[in-house]
């Protein structure tokens, strides 16, 4: 019957596991969390094998929380939004995979892609909870799903906790490596590793929140000679070397398999469409862009002086060829807002801020719906190129000019058009898009003409990557030598991904980094190869991390710094 649910499963989600890895290695472990137990929980490797079925170990009766433990003047929408808000943004606008997501799961994008019927907002969902005991809720994110002919189980896409105010995703769930609920504040997982490995078992989280303890854990894998062996361990780590093997047949483990689908409960899950209306996380001026881009179309800003000079109406004719972007021109907190109404030579490009708690127009540049500015430092080139001459640049908010200067200011200017713009058909919750293109504005320019861009998604999660100073690794690097054959940023994520760019956003080589050796040289230091998605080499760079900026340089003298720049 398990064989069969299995199935099931697997023939539904074949085709989205091409895109989630399911090719992976068997020998991971199901879960990024590895040995969340002390030494003294494992089971030791001379135990004696079981000669009786195994029997999971009674769960402790939990202790009812009583409602002073968590603080009910506190809203955990809000603490949580900045998941919330993405999740409600990829399910309401559908999975854009140009985009660098910070807490969407493998699980939720094969959702994404294989809907079924119904409204998806209304079936993602969901649920706060106290389920580590700590006081603090933890918030839970996935839908309920029916295979076969089994029950309705909810099915687990990802859990998050807090940790000093900010959300840390604790695990996900995807096709082939899934978790459900069992109550008692603990899940259900299920995994499967091709024909010979099937994996499951029982877990809850840590005190804190922060960590999966496995209570059982229970694994198939092959031995030699293609005997099919079966094992147990309390750490959830799928090895054998370093588990019991337990002396049951193939039907008892499967038995054993089904007595926990048994258990599995429905969650109560609040639709993902409803989270909008309750707290939606945006500050005043993205609520104020917001409603002031929703009705655009009523009411769109048009040049007089270019519509005189060309004798055409800067007048939108669809919400189709409407460009916008949130972009930082002056030194202050809140980001200026540019719209485009076309890209004719009568279409300039007009700059709107929130002031007083209003949208108020600041002026209006360039032509063909295209300007270059200076992040950060007030400078627009009202110009739709990068002028091969010296020219103008408007000082943001006064009549003043500066003179442009190829040589010095080439590389000090970047355009909206090419950075985090958006259609205006194709905003589907406005808030969710402008706040996340908040999120995403350049705040400066390297002088090697890289955006510096808030890199915090590219740092959450465990760090999968190995070797000294590992853990600095994840973020974006910039470079710092004059080479206009190599990437001008670099950005690392906790896996050890990284994806190279140029003079602009789009991801240019994909690959990842692996720590070869100490380095020989640089005190303290590390080599790391970084090799294409192929397994060829791509560069080797001598990393030497430090507290303010780590530094990697490769074997030919191109060096790249962390964060900032130099």
């Amino acid at each position: 019957m398990k064989r069969k649910l299995i199935s099931l499963i697997l023939i539904s989600t074949i085709t989205s596991c091409l895109f989630t890895g399911c090719g992976s290695d068997s020998q991971t472990t199901p879960d990024k969390n590895e040995e969340v137990k002390s030494e003294t929980d494992k089971v030791q490797d001379d135990s004696p094998k079981s000669e009786e079925k195994a029997e999971s170990k009674p769960k402790p009766e939990k202790k009812q929380k009583e409602e002073s433990e968590t603080d009910t003047d506190i809203d955990y929408e809000v603490s949580y939004a900045p998941v919330l808000n993405e999740v409600h943004k990829v399910v309401t606008s559908g999975y854009d995979y140009d985009k660098k997501y910070k807490y969407i799961s493998d699980g939720l994008m094969e959702k994404c892609m294989y809907p079924g019927d119904g409204d998806l907002s209304e079936v993602v969902g969901y649920v706060l909870d106290d389920i580590s005991g700590d006081g603090i809720p933890e918030l839970i994110i996935g839908c309920d799903e029916e295979y076969g002919d089994y029950p309705k189980q909810s099915y687990i896409y990802s859990v998050f906790s807090l940790q000093n105010d900010k959300p840390i995703k604790v695990f996900d769930g995807w096709a082939r490596s899934s978790y459900r609920w069992i109550g008692d504040d603990h899940f259900y997982y299920c995994g499967s590793g091709g024909a010979a490995i099937t994996l499951f078992g029982e877990n809850h989280l840590s005190k804190d929140g922060l960590e999966i303890v496995w209570d059982d854990f229970y694994f198939s894998d092959e031995k030699a000679g293609g005997v099919i062996g079966v094992y147990h361990n309390t750490t959830g780590i799928f090895d054998a070397n370093e588990s019991e093997e337990l002396n049951i047949s193939e039907d008892e483990f499967w038995d054993k398999m089904d007595d926990y689908e048994k258990q599995c409960k429905l969650l109560s899950w609040t639709p993902i469409g409803k989270y909008v209306s309750k707290a939606s996380g945006a500050s005043s001026e993205i609520t104020a862009y917001a409603k002031f881009l929703s009705s655009y179309m009523d009411h769109p800003a048009m040049s007089t002086t270019l519509s005189e000079e060309f004798g055409e109406e800067d007048k939108p004719e669809s919400s189709d060829g409407v460009l916008f972007s949130l972009i930082y021109v002056d030194d202050d907190d809140i980001p200026e807002l540019a719209v485009a109404n076309g890209d004719a030579p009568w279409n300039p490009v007009h700059i709107f801020t929130y002031k007083d708690g209003e949208v108020k127009e600041t002026g209006e540049y360039s032509m063909y719906g295209k300007m270059y500015y200076s992040p950060k430092k007030g400078y627009i080139l009202p110009m739709y190129y990068i002028p091969a001459v010296n020219a103008e640049i408007e000082i943001y908010g006064s009549d003043e000019t500066i003179l442009f200067n190829l040589d010095r200011d080439a590389k000090s200017f970047i355009s909206p058009n090419d950075y985090n713009s958006k259609f205006l058909s194709d905003a589907k919750n406005m808030e969710d898009e402008l706040t996340l293109m908040k999120e995403a504005a350049p705040l400066g320019i390297t002088a090697m003409g890289a955006p510096i861009i808030d890199d915090s998604y590219l740092t959450e999660g465990e760090i999968l990557i190995e070797g000294k100073h590992a853990e600095q690794i994840p973020g974006i690097w910039y470079l710092d030598t004059d080479d206009y054959e190599a990437p001008t940023w670099i950005e690392f994520d906790t896996n050890g991904t990284f994806t190279t760019h140029y003079d602009d956003t789009y991801a240019g080589t994909v690959g990842y980094i692996e720590y070869e050796q100490d380095s020989p040289l640089l005190e303290d230091g590390g080599i790391y190869y970084l090799y294409n998605s192929d397994g060829t080499e791509y560069d080797a760079f001598e990393i030497g991390p430090n507290k303010e900026h780590g530094y990697m340089m490769n074997f030919f003298g191109k060096i790249y710094y962390k964060n900032q720049g130099r």
